[in-house]
């Protein structure tokens, strides 16, 4: 019995800290890319929102001189849908 309730803490002990140390690895590695239309604009990947920022300042300027109704935005990075090819 209690090799049983040690094994099943070691356990909670083993997921508890494997899933938290996901949770970090995921939050530390989002990029940020900018889309136009739901499309990737360029091959930056902005490591915060704010960065890319300046980015979507530009192409906002653009549309602005030449309006085609498309919407420029930050996103965070899918490896699917937003691959450089």
């Amino acid at each position: 019995m209690i090799k049983s309730c040690y094994s099943e803490y070691v356990t909670v002990i083993v997921v508890t800290t494997l899933t938290q140390n996901k949770v970090m690895a995921d939050t530390k590695n989002k990029k940020y890319v900018v889309v136009r239309s739901g499309l990737r604009v360029s091959d930056q990947e902005y490591d915060n929102y704010s960065d890319a920022n300046a980015e979507v300042e530009h192409w906002k300027s653009i549309l602005k001189r030449w309006p085609d109704g498309t919407v420029v935005e930050v996103v965070e990075k899918d490896e699917k849908k937003h691959r450089v090819w």
